[in-house]
């Protein structure tokens, strides 16, 4: 395994963490000034999330480590495989990871599900 496999190899590891930790509230995200981009705050580094969905309708996503300088160390982003024979790019599997991790982030950050409820209830 080359370095460069070994770094994606643990930055995914990486991501499945914070997901796990963000499902279980152990880690707190917030907003930045790119609505598409949220932050995690850590002691000795910090982490940004961002994704959208582009012109194809794919969603694409960065994961990016940041030291406590807060210098870009490491990036993880969505890949796919190349085009198949029947023309289509097929996505890798961290993909999902990075998609689920950027919306639990983005409703943690902006506090959808209690704004959902809340409204809900004056509606009620």
């Amino acid at each position: 395994m080359s370095k460069i496999d070994d770094i994606q190899e643990r930055m995914i590891a990486l991501a499945q963490h914070l997901l796990d930790r963000t499902r279980q509230d152990k880690v707190v995200w917030t907003s930045t000034d790119d609505s598409r981009r949220f932050s995690y705050s850590g002691r000795k580094s910090s982490i940004w999330i961002e994704g959208k969905v582009d012109g194809d309708g794919d969603w694409v996503g960065t994961l990016t480590l940041l030291n406590s300088e807060g210098e870009v160390v490491e990036r993880l982003s969505t890949d796919f495989d190349p085009e198949d024979e029947d023309g289509n790019f097929n996505p890798h599997p961290h993909n999902k990871i990075l998609e689920s991790l950027h919306d639990l982030a983005r409703r943690q950050a902006l506090n959808i599900d209690t704004l959902i409820d809340e409204t809900i209830s004056e509606l009620q």
